[in-house]
């Protein structure tokens, strides 16, 4: 699976960002996977799932509360 570019360090064990966290740029705020469907026409090799994470845009900053 190909990750998205940006910072997953903080996120907690539930795929959110923790609370009190000050984040900036391209800090994932929301982990999250999909699985792929086997019965897509695309030819997808080997992945079986895609990662549909949620980053910070970049011109935003602040303190998760």
């Amino acid at each position: 699976m190909e990750m998205r570019k940006g910072t997953y360090d903080k996120l907690d064990y539930d795929g959110l960002i923790k609370v009190g966290s000050r984040v900036t740029g391209d800090d994932i705020i929301i982990g999250k996977i999909a699985k792929l469907d086997p019965n897509d026409k695309m030819d997808l090799g080997k992945k079986t799932h895609k990662d549909c994470s949620m980053p910070l845009r970049r011109s935003e900053n602040g303190i998760i509360d």
